[in-house]
């Protein structure tokens, strides 16, 4: 895609793209190829049912999905697979400032909010287990209460 000033992707309806190619939409402003430095949202569409790791790296602030995709749905800027609610988290866009686990979720996983730079806050549901590898390695988060339920830190 190059370096561009594109700031929003989204899709005409009914799309006819099944997949997104792995990390199509990634940027990182530390390696010479930074190359979606404005993309702040993107859109999945009806048709899209493999996201790879379209958004590795992707420092946007909202991933978004249409209501009609049969695999993925987002929340609050954040991607999952369905079923929704309790879907399996997918992809957390690295612009984010603030995030809430949802209440189904027991774990954090591994590299979840890594380099997430701009997050300053984490709340946390009642439920949480464990929390995974480099979950927080790299973010901007500066505090973190960990609830009593919390039984489990990395590997």
């Amino acid at each position: 895609m190059g370096d561009t000033l594109l700031q929003s992707v989204t899709f005409n309806e009914p799309a006819n793209l099944a997949a997104f190619p792995g990390r199509l939409f990634y940027s990182d402003p530390s390696t010479p190829s930074y190359r979606l430095p404005h993309l702040l949202s993107v859109t999945v569409p009806s048709s899209v049912t493999d996201v790879s790791t379209a958004f590795e790296n992707f420092i946007g602030n909202a991933i978004n999905c249409h209501p009609n995709n049969p695999v993925y749905y987002s929340d609050n800027g954040v991607l999952y697979k369905k079923p929704a609610p309790n879907g399996q988290f997918v992809a957390l866009p690295k612009g984010i400032t603030s995030f809430t686990i949802p209440a189904y979720m027991t774990k954090i996983p591994n590299n979840m909010f890594q380099y997430c730079t701009k997050l300053t806050s984490v709340t946390v549901n009642s439920q949480l287990t464990s929390i995974g590898d480099w979950a927080f390695a790299s973010s901007g988060i500066t505090s973190f209460n960990f609830p009593s339920t919390l039984t489990k830190i990395g590997t």
